[in-house]
């Protein structure tokens, strides 16, 4: 039965206060030693410019030496499309356990990459499934299982009723779904900078990096600021990135600015115990946004999704020009 947004508000009130045992519910203790970092990692083995087996071998081992350089306990979401290239699928499957090995662990983010909120349920849960057997059979070789799964395009679904339906299908099957925080559109900085090295353009690659170093810390001061205004505190924060090679070249300086901030990488699991994450979505839109808006949503406050800081506007610019206004 689909329940009213009152009712909705109500039960996670009385669920913020009650722990089920007739007590106060206390709130839980936060580090005073540091931030926590969850490094979420989408679109494995690779989402590049093309199906070039070598640069996605040569972005799996710049991501997975910085990875294991700082120790980051890492969730990486396979699409599984990407891994069924014509002569390259057990390479492929290669430079996926060479994620596991690194210390990541492998988690379903569907097949074919279809927006929930575009096709229908039935074939949506399809997907699914499919996309669980790569993940699924290379973890059992390490005596593991995936157990989150991420939707395509952050679309969560826009009826009370397949979000319902399709949360009871994932916990039938082990999985919890997988929120973010926050993000910066390396998608769109990875084009220019993938385009500027295939001419040969060094300077302007550089130029592509500094500004998404940059645009790191931009998203990082929103979210932390958007934390602290709907929950009083920090809490845990799931960056999104792709397997990429904007992400091959400087991950590790990535993860540097984020230690120097404060911040202690951790796993989905340790993070997802904070109670913020108890928060209901309720948020129905056709944005991809990060959860710190839904929550706020579900929370009834205002609603600061269109404050999300963009790239440099030479950067939006250089995109659109490339992308033909996409």
């Amino acid at each position: 039965m689909r329940r009213s947004r009152p009712t909705l508000l109500l039960a996670a009130l009385i669920a913020f206060l009650s722990p089920g045992d007739g007590t106060a519910r206390q709130e839980a203790p936060v580090s005073t030693t540091a931030r926590l970092m969850v490094i979420t990692v989408d679109d494995l083995p690779y989402v590049g410019g093309s199906n070039d087996v070598r640069a996605a071998e040569q972005v799996t081992w710049r991501m997975t030496t910085a990875l294991r350089a700082h120790r980051v306990p890492a969730a990486g979401f396979v699409t599984g499309s990407r891994v069924f290239v014509t002569g390259q699928i057990d390479a492929r499957e290669a430079m996926l356990r060479d994620w596991v090995r690194a210390g990541a662990t492998l988690e379903n983010h569907s097949f074919s990459h279809e927006s929930f909120h575009e096709v229908p349920l039935a074939r949506y849960l399809d997907d699914l499934v499919r996309g669980d057997l790569v993940p699924s059979r290379v973890m059992a070789s390490f005596g593991a299982r995936p157990h989150f799964y991420r939707h395509p395009f952050n679309h969560a679904g826009r009826s009370d009723e397949d979000r319902e339906r399709l949360e009871a299908f994932l916990a039938d099957r082990g999985y919890r779904l997988t929120p973010f925080t926050v993000e910066h559109a390396d998608y769109v900085f990875n084009r220019l900078y993938v385009d500027a090295l295939g001419v040969g353009d060094t300077a302007m690659a550089a130029r592509v990096g500094d500004a998404y170093l940059h645009q790191l810390d931009v998203a990082l001061d929103f979210a932390e600021e958007i934390s602290e205004a709907t929950f009083g505190r920090d809490v845990p924060q799931i960056l999104l990135i792709h397997a990429n090679d904007i992400n091959g070249a400087y991950l590790d300086q990535m993860l540097t600015r984020i230690e120097n901030r404060g911040y202690r990488f951790a796993s989905l699991d340790e993070a997802l115990v904070d109670r913020a994450y108890e928060t209901p979505d309720q948020y129905r839109g056709p944005a991809g946004i990060s959860w710190l808006h839904r929550w706020r949503v579900g929370l009834g406050l205002p609603e600061r999704w269109r404050e999300e800081p963009d790239p440099p506007t030479w950067v939006l610019d250089a995109y659109r020009r490339v992308t033909g206004g996409r």
